[in-house]
């Protein structure tokens, strides 16, 4: 019973409802592991599974799936879609550039991140500027 709970759940996870691509892989991997201690092993389905993750993927990811598509389509019977892993290593590296390029905010703790160390800089020369 609970090995069909996280087939469910491992279905229905939307990257969507996730800021970070990371803390989306991290709960997908955390769900394949629980399905593996349950006795299911989902690595067989890679392909299954990369290809639910592109159906889920957010607007901002359409020339990065209209590529996949295109070169798949182009390739033929040769093509062979990529393992879990190099397709995680390419999405990041997608999320990285969508946040370069602005068209997705970067997470919030990271913004934070920034802005603190900003705040921080300008504090320290506000302080050697009163020191001197």
């Amino acid at each position: 019973m609970k090995g069909h709970l996280l087939e469910v759940e491992l279905l229905s996870l939307d990257s969507q409802n996730y800021e970070r691509t990371q803390d989306f892989f991290t709960k997908h991997n955390d769900l394949l592991l629980q399905l593996k201690d349950c006795g299911i092993e989902k690595s067989k389905e890679e392909s299954h599974q990369v290809l639910s993750i592109m159906s889920n993927l957010r607007p901002e990811y359409s020339i990065f799936v209209s590529t996949f598509y295109l070169v798949r389509l182009a390739t033929g019977k040769s093509y062979t879609i990529p393992s879990l892993k190099e397709f995680i290593k390419s999405l990041t590296f997608e999320h990285d550039k969508l946040i370069g390029m602005g068209k997705i905010k970067p997470p919030k703790v990271h913004a934070l991140a920034v802005h603190d160390c900003s705040h921080n800089k300008n504090h320290k020369s506000d302080l050697n500027k009163k020191n001197q």
